[in-house]
């Protein structure tokens, strides 16, 4: 099933760049990516998520951390739903140099890449892990004095208490390879933040100094699709957003994506959701 390539960014503040809430799911969770960070976190039910095609069961304890590169989806059912924290943080939050989240560069980057991007923790690191996102669901909802901050603070807690605890038998490979490539993390991430500029392999190589071949390959290897689908990938995510949580109108938000004419638009659009930008915003809005 081709991904739906809605991305939910209406939830996350304009001025709050992360959100968080407590997700109770019986229904099929439809492929889907976003333009933002993810992490999703099972504390009772049992469902089957699939990432990028690879299929694993969500049970308690299961923690995912989920990139723009990621195509995910759970099924469900009614009899058995599926509780679980999400959480989203906006992916310049991270990798803005001059950012808050600084120290935690390299631990993302890290996780970017990992072929395997969950994790099942035993009931000692589960229990510490619910405190922590419980903590961070109160400060939110509550808007005390000083509660972002806090919120920010735990939330470094929680990825600190995921990196020490998570599996390492797929670091050595994803080390190595980002040591040998450290340079096309800054370019993915470039391109995730700027999806709604013109952008092409020949400015990429003139912007990072690297060779077009190289930067191909390298999308590739690291994310399993060339740099003009991902790209692709995210504008249409963004489009369909923009359809569902704006009065835009198809032509506005066309443009505003990135892409450089309506015709375009219409045909790629159609090409992987088997439906017009039209047909999309009516039939999504009447459900």
């Amino acid at each position: 099933m081709e991904p739906n390539f809605v991305s939910y960014k209406e939830w996350i503040s304009e001025n709050l760049p992360f959100a968080l809430r407590v997700d109770c799911l019986n229904f099929h969770v439809f492929p889907h990516c976003h333009n933002y960070i993810e992490f999703n976190f099972t504390v009772k039910g049992q469902a089957k998520e699939k990432i990028n095609g690879i299929e694993h069961t969500l049970k308690p304890g299961t923690f995912t951390l989920l990139f723009p590169h990621h195509i995910h989806e759970i099924e469900t059912s009614p009899e058995n739903p599926l509780l679980m924290f999400v959480g989203s943080i906006r992916i310049e939050s991270f990798y803005d140099r001059k950012g808050d989240f600084l120290a935690l560069t390299e631990l993302l980057s890290k996780a970017a890449f990992d072929k395997i991007p969950y994790n099942y923790f035993n009931e000692q690191v589960t229990e510490e892990i619910t405190n922590i996102l419980n903590f961070m669901l109160k400060e939110l909802s509550d808007s005390r004095l000083w509660s972002t901050l806090m919120f920010k603070s735990k939330l470094t807690e929680l990825l600190i208490t995921f990196d020490r605890n998570r599996s390492n038998s797929s670091f050595t490979e994803v080390k190595q390879t980002l040591c040998q490539k450290s340079g096309v993390w800054d370019i993915i991430t470039y391109v995730s933040q700027n999806y709604y500029k013109e952008i092409s392999l020949q400015s990429l190589s003139e912007k990072f100094h690297m060779s077009i071949p190289h930067i191909s390959s390298s999308f590739h290897q690291l994310l399993g699709e060339n740099f003009h689908r991902y790209l692709e990938k995210l504008r249409l995510a963004q489009a369909c957003d923009l359809l569902l949580s704006t009065d835009s109108s198809v032509l506005d938000i066309c443009f505003e994506t990135g892409f450089t004419s309506y015709k375009t638009f219409s045909r790629v659009f159609t090409k992987n959701l088997k439906l017009s930008p039209t047909e999309y915003r009516k039939l999504k809005l009447n459900h």
